[in-house]
């Protein structure tokens, strides 16, 4: 179970890299449509984080009930998912500053994910 925790944490992670590194959307794109770029991208944005609140969850709940090496990889799951979760706020921070400097556009609480 741990070790499947692992792989998708590690795939979440590879993806919010590549999206940071090489992001999806020209200036134009941003420029011509906000709703099928940004308001895409916070979709999938909300969507991460709730996954890896389930998967923090469920590491942290193997962590108490595994044995000890168990618990490592559990502990190393958490700061996976921790650090995934960092991120993938970083990347649609990014994002949405691009996306008002681009259009003017001014977003709600927290970079419009509230």
């Amino acid at each position: 179970m741990l070790a499947l925790l692992g792989v998708a944490l590690a795939g979440v992670l590879a993806y919010a890299i590549h999206e940071a590194l090489f992001p999806s959307f020209t200036d134009a794109a941003i420029s011509a449509s906000i709703v099928d770029t940004w308001q895409v991208e916070a979709l999938v944005t909300v969507l991460l984080l709730g996954l890896l609140v389930i998967a923090l969850s469920i590491a942290v709940v193997l962590g108490r009930v595994t044995s000890h090496l168990q618990r490592r990889l559990a502990r190393g799951a958490v700061v996976l998912a921790l650090v995934c979760g960092g991120v993938v706020v970083a990347n649609h921070i990014a994002l949405t500053n691009r996306v008002a400097t681009l259009t003017g556009q001014s977003f709600g609480g927290f970079y419009g994910l509230q």
